[in-house]
C-alpha cells in the first residue's frame, strides 16, 4: 500500500530495497519503534520466500536503515495491565462462558507466563 501510494516500484530487488528504506524512514519519523522495521523484514521474508530468511535477504540499505532505527529508537518495556483490569477481563470472559480463557488469563498474570509457556502448561504442572 505504501509503495503504490508513493509510486515506488518493488519488482526489482534494488527498487524493493529503496522502497523499504523509504517506508522505514517514514515510520521512524512518525515515531514508530524499531520493532516495526523488524516485523516488516520478517513479513517480507514470509511473503517473498524466494528472497530467503530475514538475515539472508539481499537488501543492504534496508538492513542498515533498520540497524540505525533500532539504535536511535531502542525498544522499551511496557507497564503491565493493572490487576483490576485483568480481573475485569477475566470476569467478562466468565460472563461469556469462556471459562478456560479466563483461567488462562489469570494464570498468565499470576505466574508471569509467556504465551508459549501458557500453551504448554498441563494440569500436572500446577502444584497445590
Amino acid at each position: 500500500l505504501f509503495c503504490s501510494h508513493h509510486n515506488l516500484m518493488h519488482q526489482v530487488i534494488n527498487e524493493l530495497d529503496s522502497a523499504l528504506v523509504e517506508f522505514m524512514n517514514a515510520c521512524f519519523l512518525d515515531g514508530d519503534g524499531g520493532f516495526v522495521g523488524s516485523r516488516l523484514i520478517a513479513a517480507l521474508s514470509y511473503v517473498r520466500p524466494e528472497l530467503g530468511r530475514p538475515r539472508d535477504l539481499q537488501i543492504p540499505r534496508a538492513k542498515q536503515a533498520l540497524r540505525g532505527w533500532k539504535r536511535l529508537a531502542p525498544g522499551f518495556s511496557r507497564l503491565p495491565l493493572p490487576l483490576e483490569v485483568v480481573c475485569g477481563l477475566a470476569m467478562l470472559m466468565l460472563s461469556e462462558g469462556q471459562w478456560a480463557e479466563a483461567v488462562a488469563v489469570l494464570l498468565s498474570v499470576v505466574f508471569y507466563l509467556r504465551p508459549g509457556e501458557l500453551a504448554r502448561l498441563l494440569v500436572r504442572s500446577l502444584v497445590p
